[in-house]
Formats: C-alpha cells, structure tokens, sequence
C-alpha cells in the first residue's frame, strides 16, 4: 500500500515534490474510494489522477518512480565505477551537481515503511529506512557520505559482523538495502520485496501476456467480462498458440537487425509462443474476425486486461502515463471504477494515473483528494500540487473550474501571427 512518494532534482522537477494518497478527513465522499491499511485510524486512496498541460512534468513524477524502482531491483548488477544513470534538473547553474532524491513511505503486513536514497551520477549519497511497527517510529539504518565508520545500522538487523560485512561491500555507487538483501537479509527483504512484486509501471499493456493468460478458461472468462463491461460486446474469443521458429527469428532479425540472446535461446529451446485472437460478437458469426481488425481502443483494451486483473487480484500500485490514450472516456471511468468499487478491488490495488481528459473531473467518480496538478513555475521547474489546496465545494464543478483555469495546470495558448 503506497502512502506517498518524492522526488526531487529529477528531470523536470528540481525541488521536492510529494504525491500522498492519504485522504482529506474532512471529505466524506465516495468513501468505497477508501481502504483501511489495518493500522490505527489509517486509510488511504484508491486512486491518484494528475492533470496538466504538455510539458508541465507528469511524466517525470512517473519516470522517478520507476527509475527508484528500477535502481533498486538491479543495483546489485552494478560494478564498481558504473554510473547511476540518473538525470537531474538541467535548466539552472546548480542543481546538475547536486544528489537527486527519491523516498517512499508505504505500508506492508500492517508496518509502515519509509526508505529513501540520494544519488549523484557516480555516487549514493545518502539512504535512509525508518520502520513503524505499530505507532512509534525506528531508525533502522541511515548512511551519509563516503564514510562506513558513520554509518548508522540497528543492532536487531543482523549480527555485528553481518552489519560490518554489509558496510564493506557496499560499493560507492550501491545501495546498502541491495547489498544486505543479496547477502540473505530477512529483516530488509520485505522491503526490497514491495518494489519487486507491488510496483506495477504499465504503458500500452501486452496483447501476449492476455492472450497466453486467457488460455485457461477461467481467466478467460474474466477477461470476457472486462472487456463486455466497456460495452465493446465481444461474446467468445478463440485463441491459438503456436511456437516461434527459427524461421519467424530470421524474419525478425531481418527487420530488427539484431535479437537479443536471450530471446534466441527461448526460441531454440521451444520456449517461446506467438498468439492469433479471433472474435466473435453474435451468435453464428459467419467467421470470427482477427482481432487485428478491431479498433485500436479495443486493442488496447485487451492488452491492459490481464495486467490490471493481475493488478487487482495481488493488491499491486500500478502506474499509468496518459491512461485516456486511444480510449474513450467511458472506459477509462470504467478502469477507475475497478479500483473504487470495494467488492472488485478486495486486495487494495492503488491506481496512479496522468491524464488531459477533464471529462474524468466528476464528482460522481473521483473524492476532491485523488485529484492533483503540475504546471510549471516561471523558472521551468515542475510543481505538484493537490486540488484540495483550493478547498472546493463539495457541489463545486470541477471540470469547468479546471477548464476555466481555476486551478492552473492548463496550457496558455497565445495567437499565432502569420505575417
């Protein structure tokens, strides 16, 4: 369950900005738009929708998820003089040689986690994990500097030469969490666990991953039912698998010019399967159609099914950029809706999604605290910001307030002059 995330000095946004999806306790709306986290007077939100203009820094509050996400999950591939990779605020004097900054607070198996890290391109600067059990909080390992002596570990994390062995194998440009993970840390693992398992980032989705899932009759019932309640009136699908040769390789090299070993080694070994989808909207269709024949909302459909099924059922964040595109707004409030309807989202899968779509401002689907902006400031940098800083009515329509302005995060179009 993510409780908030920050980023600082990452691309478009220089100083910290934090996404939180605690609600606002005064909002009584839509309270199915909520979940209990099993701790002590703790709810949290179901969904997060960002708006701004292009260029305003959504994407970047997304890519600096999913770059803390992928540094943690393969750092330990790292050696000794790699860089980090990481790309700071580049439009002022400064900050391209400061640390970039990255922290998470979420809650799992009822204890709150907050871990965070700050990283040059050659360096970890700094890291950092504090853990609440129940309500107070402890310090279980902070790291400043080049210097190991300084470095602060929890003596109940592992024996005295476990922590020393820790310190000495961490590399300048390594994350300690990495380290004592790789070195068998059952204390920290939960930890290392929630990125690997609970952090789902998805774009357009994978028509394969669906197709190969919806195999079983089972799980192809449920994506039936997905796809039906988007009205897109699909009564049977008819999918076929069938193994990559060797041939369909050298047809892909030719048009790729390379591939990599991995996948030629899945092939060679049988290992790999290519799916064909035909559809059936009546009965006694006179032939189902390829699904290459539907529409590219329908597609795309398809292809997010099984992830966000997956999504739901395991209680996973996933994470969407422009969630609206090729889709017409009514499905994207239906995907909304399976995150805010308690008897389908049992396991308290979160949505965090950017959208332009103003048409999804409405109150009868998203609470006043799942609705946040970026724009802008007059030095370029991205600042987020949520709408309840504008303490709306609860009667306040939303769409128009943004359309007219009310809020910001919407482009200033000038005229154009031709001569």
């Amino acid at each position: 369950m993510l409780v908030e995330f920050s980023v600082a000095n990452f691309k478009s946004i220089r100083e910290q900005q934090t996404l939180k999806l605690t609600p606002v306790k005064s909002y009584k709306e839509h309270p199915d738009n909520l979940f209990s986290t099993g701790r002590k007077t703790s709810q949290l939100l179901n969904v997060a929708a960002i708006y701004g203009a292009n260029s305003a820094g959504k994407s970047s509050l997304l890519e600096a998820f999913n770059y803390m996400e992928n540094f943690i999950l393969q750092n330990s591939k790292m050696n000794e003089g790699d860089e980090t990779d990481v790309i700071p605020f580049k439009l002022d004097n400064s900050s391209y040689l400061e640390p970039s900054s990255f922290e998470v607070i979420f809650i799992q198996d009822e204890i709150r986690y907050q871990y965070g890290f700050s990283v040059t391109q050659g360096s970890v600067i700094s890291e950092w994990l504090y853990v609440s059990p129940k309500q107070s909080s402890q310090i279980w390992f902070e790291r400043e500097g080049e210097n190991k002596e300084e470095w602060y570990l929890n003596r109940n994390l592992a024996s005295k030469s476990d922590r020393e062995t820790w310190k000495r194998m961490t590399r300048n440009n390594a994350l300690l969490l990495s380290v004592a993970v790789q070195l068998n840390s059952e204390k920290l693992k939960p930890i290392f666990t929630w990125f690997k398992e609970k952090i789902v980032p998805l774009e357009n989705g994978d028509p394969a991953f669906t197709a190969e899932h919806a195999l079983d009759k089972t799980i192809k019932a449920k994506v039936l039912n997905y796809l039906n309640a988007a009205d897109l009136s699909i009564r049977d699908l008819d999918i076929h698998e069938q193994k990559v040769s060797v041939d369909d390789l050298r047809e892909l090299e030719k048009e790729l010019g390379s591939i990599p070993t991995e996948i030629k080694n899945a092939v060679e070994k049988g290992e790999m399967s290519k799916f064909k989808v035909y559809v059936s909207h009546i009965n006694n269709q006179r032939e189902p159609l390829n699904f290459q024949e539907e529409s590219e909302g329908t597609q795309k459909l398809f292809a997010l099914a099984m992830p966000l099924i997956n999504v739901l059922e395991k209680g996973r964040v996933v994470y969407i950029d422009e969630l609206n595109n090729s889709l017409h707004p009514f499905i994207v409030r239906m995907i909304i809706g399976l995150f805010n309807n308690s008897e389908i989202n049992l396991n308290h899968a979160q949505l965090i999604f950017t959208t332009h779509d103003a048409s999804i401002l409405d109150r009868k689907i998203l609470r006043r605290d799942q609705i946040w902006f970026v724009e802008k400031d007059n030095e370029l940098a991205t600042q987020l910001y949520p709408l309840s800083d504008f303490c709306p009515r609860s009667n306040e329509s939303l769409a128009k307030g943004y359309l007219e302005g009310k809020y910001g995060a919407v482009p200033f179009i000038g005229e154009l002059d031709w001569t």
